[in-house]
């Protein structure tokens, strides 16, 4: 179950590995409307499954199957939530509409609105330990 506090973020989940000062966390992320009683019924309803990894001194305490409960800070959460949709919308917008003023074509513009998303994601990737540095989560016994 996803909740959110007045400043934190908390998701319950299951340890999948544990040791070496990290502990591995399988937690479904669902969409608001997941919990609906026709959310069967309904394509608007959605569940990922997510593995979150949580750096700590008591890893060595946490074993595979426990049921735990991950949670952040909400700054860490919008952080996050603009690393991975803020930014790459902006991006796309500013390009879509730079390349179609430049160019006059519908379609360069937005085979350059998609190909912008490459570079950012490739830079996403080669700075992940730093962004990793600044994502910490805490673990706690459900």
């Amino acid at each position: 179950m996803n909740t959110i506090t007045h400043n934190t973020i908390n998701h319950e989940g299951i340890v999948t590995s544990a040791g070496n000062g990290k502990v591995s966390v399988r937690i479904t992320q669902a969409a608001a409307c997941a919990t609906c009683k026709i959310a069967g019924h309904c394509n608007a309803s959605e569940q990922q499954e997510k593995t979150i990894e949580v750096y700590t001194d008591d890893a060595q305490h946490y074993h595979v199957g426990e049921s735990v409960k991950v949670s952040t800070d909400a700054h860490t959460g919008h952080r996050a939530v603009w690393l991975g949709y803020g930014i790459p919308l902006v991006l796309m917008v500013v390009t879509l509409f730079l390349v179609r003023l430049l160019s006059g074509s519908d379609g360069a513009a937005a085979l350059s609105a998609i190909a912008i998303l490459i570079p950012y994601y490739i830079l996403l990737y080669l700075f992940r330990a730093r962004i990793a540095q600044k994502v910490k989560f805490n673990i706690v016994r459900s």
